[in-house]
């Protein structure tokens, strides 16, 4: 059985990670604006203007991703960083700077634009793990992974799998969910239960769902999924994996090497801290292959 999920992944660590991501955001925004201010003040219009408003965008997402989050991730950092790398690009072009500084924020620069092919290139990835996916059968079976929870409800990036399952579900009756994913800590019900509530409160009947109300990570979520399905034999169907985007390719690979080939069916991420999400799934994998940590 694998470690408990608070200890054995980056995301389940991140209240740990918390303090120094909230320092390292609001360090690179002071610093950018410092940047910029320096770069109005000393470079031309056409150089700052544009890496000014370039600025904008990751900042912006990262400030509107705070208060619509339960805390702050490890996705922020890549987005902050590169906000910062944007403003020292402005300085580059100022008048008067000392060729030594011009050589030092190049290499910032530089280091940035490798960065971001670096988290470019697991995009792509990332992607190609559902975009080519066969369509699910109408007597498939899916097995929907949880998510987070507060006072019983569940919150926006599952309520997208939810209604991307139950999509699904109203449009092939005899499709079957299994409905995955243990007790939270401050929660008295499980997300599996929590996602019956609220498939059953949109028009999905009670007998098409299974519930797996143990799963702490996603390994577990996949294992005991595929265990409950061996016990009723339904196993030898069609089994789809349900999840966020950006979770597919990890998922997939969790039940790899449990030795099971599961169909992905990928649901959006919420808007608003998309691509902090994604940026903490890349980080996510490359963790666990760095250190040999569980899922």
């Amino acid at each position: 059985m694998a470690a408990d999920a608070n200890e054995s992944t980056l995301i389940g660590s991140e209240n740990r990670f918390a303090p120094a991501v909230l320092v390292i955001h609001y360090v690179c925004m002071i610093a950018g604006l410092l940047l910029l201010s320096y770069a109005v003040l000393n470079s031309p219009p056409q150089a700052w203007i544009p890496c000014a408003i370039l600025w904008l965008a990751p900042t912006v997402s990262n400030v509107a991703y705070l208060p619509m989050h339960e805390r702050p991730t490890v996705g922020m950092v890549p987005v902050s960083i590169a906000s910062l790398d944007i403003a020292a690009l402005a300085v580059i072009f100022a008048q008067s700077i000392s060729l030594v500084v011009v050589l030092l924020l190049a290499v910032v620069v530089g280091i940035a634009i490798l960065t971001c092919a670096f988290f470019a290139w697991w995009f792509r990835r990332l992607r190609r793990a559902y975009v080519h996916a066969p369509a699910p059968k109408a007597d498939a079976i899916l097995i929907v992974l949880g998510g987070l929870v507060k006072d019983g409800k569940p919150c926006k990036t599952l309520a997208l799998r939810l209604q991307t399952a139950r999509a699904l579900a109203v449009r092939h009756p005899n499709t079957l969910l299994v409905l995955t994913g243990g007790t939270q800590s401050g929660e008295k019900r499980s997300e599996a239960e929590v996602m019956c509530d609220y498939l059953a409160k949109h028009d999905v009947p009670v007998h098409q769902m299974l519930l797996e109300g143990q799963a702490r990570n996603t390994r577990q979520n996949i294992e005991f999924s595929m265990a409950l399905l061996q016990k009723k034999g339904r196993a030898t169907q069609q089994v789809c994996v349900v999840s966020s985007d950006y979770h597919l390719y990890r998922a997939l690979d969790e039940a790899r090497k449990l030795g099971f080939e599961l169909v992905p069916i990928a649901a959006p991420t919420p808007r608003a801290g998309r691509l902090q999400q994604w940026c903490r799934e890349v980080l996510t994998i490359v963790s666990q292959r760095l250190w040999n940590r569980e899922p």
